[in-house]
């Protein structure tokens, strides 16, 4: 499994090690990747990034022993994109990570050359969790690159709904097989894209 699947894997199980405690930024022993994981918010704040007495946030510190217990990356925590998101400083990950809302204060010559080289010539990877949706909503290489914007979660965290898994036979999703029931607060989306 590569390692962007492995990270993948060890952030679907996650929620098991938040009872670890309080974990500092500190650097896994031999690993070449880096993470630049942000959990700015410029809208909705979400508890698991809030900070509290000048410590990470519960995301931060689930992601930091991640890396620290698999010893297969590093993790450092920033909520500060204009002095932390920035052409020299991404040259130093190789994924990045984001917990975000809003519109962040990105520059755009720092934005584009996100997109543009960073991602697309040099190859480099990106993780989107829980609110990532809801992140530059109206930045179409962002959307495009997400695959939709967030547009609401009507259906709120008790709604029972069916879901239709459009991939049966992809590996990540088979498991579900070709429609499921869940309990959950579903999002919807605009600017969705089901061909790509």
């Amino acid at each position: 499994m590569s390692i962007l699947g492995r990270i993948c894997l060890a952030i679907a199980l996650a929620g098991t090690l938040a009872g670890f405690g309080t974990v500092e930024q500190v650097e896994a022993k031999d690993s070449p990747v880096r993470i630049l994981f942000v959990t700015q918010s410029a809208g909705f704040r979400h508890g698991s990034v809030t900070r509290k007495e000048g410590n990470l946030s519960v995301a931060e510190r689930v992601m930091t022993e991640l890396g620290i217990s698999s010893n297969e990356f590093r993790v450092d925590c920033t909520q500060d994109v204009a002095k932390d998101f920035t052409k020299e400083k991404l040259e130093h990950y190789d994924i990045v990570m984001f917990y975000t809302t809003g519109k962040l204060p990105i520059a755009k010559e720092d934005l584009d050359y996100f997109f543009n080289d960073w991602l697309k010539q040099k190859g480099h990877g990106f993780i989107g969790t829980h609110s990532a949706a809801d992140t530059f909503k109206d930045y179409e290489p962002y959307w495009d690159m997400i695959g939709g914007s967030f547009n609401g979660h009507p259906w709120g965290s008790g709604s029972t709904v069916t879901i239709t898994n459009h991939e049966p036979n992809h590996p990540i999703v088979k498991a579900w097989g070709e429609e499921f029931t869940l309990k959950d607060e579903i999002y919807q989306f605009k600017n969705w894209q089901p061909e790509d």
